[in-house]
C-alpha cells in the first residue's frame, strides 16, 4: 500500500458520522455481494501471475 499512497495520496476524512460508516460496514459485512459471473476466472488468473510481491 506504501506505492499506492505515494501515487494518489492519502485518502482525505470521510464526511460522514461514524455511526452511518457503522452501518454501511455492517451491511457491506453481512449482506452476500454477488460478483459478476466472469469476476472469479478473471481473480484466479490475475493471483496465478504475481511475482511475491
Amino acid at each position: 500500500m506504501f506505492g499506492a499512497a505515494r501515487r494518489f495520496g492519502v485518502m482525505r476524512k470521510t464526511p460522514y458520522p461514524e455511526e452511518t460508516i457503522r452501518q454501511i460496514t455492517d451491511y457491506m459485512f453481512h449482506n452476500n455481494n454477488k460478483h459478476p459471473d466472469w469476476f472469479e476466472d478473471y481473480f484466479n488468473e490475475k493471483k496465478g501471475k504475481q511475482q511475491g510481491k
